[in-house]
């Protein structure tokens, strides 16, 4: 992935998160990347939101992360069933 790839449009960063929302989310042009992306999002300093189901629960930048969980300004999410839009 290049800084293009991320910048072009509004990126989803998926974490098991529910189908029918990522189709919604690709029909109305969003880029579906799957969480292996967290260190490019990290490297690159980008501002991100923390979605789970209809609620934004966060924005910022992410900070570090792991197989179960990354830290986003100070907070903490667990991986599973997090969606992340990335500006």
């Amino acid at each position: 992935m290049n800084k293009e790839q991320i910048h072009t449009s509004k990126t989803i960063v998926s974490v098991g998160f529910d189908v029918v929302f990522l189709e919604d989310a690709m029909k109305k042009g969003s880029k579906v990347v799957w969480d292996n992306h967290f260190e490019e999002c990290i490297k690159q300093g980008l501002n991100v939101e923390v979605w789970m189901k209809d609620e934004m629960q966060d924005s910022g930048r992410i900070e570090s992360f792991s197989k179960e969980s990354f830290k986003i300004d100070g907070g903490y999410f667990l991986r599973n069933n997090v969606l992340i839009l990335v500006e």
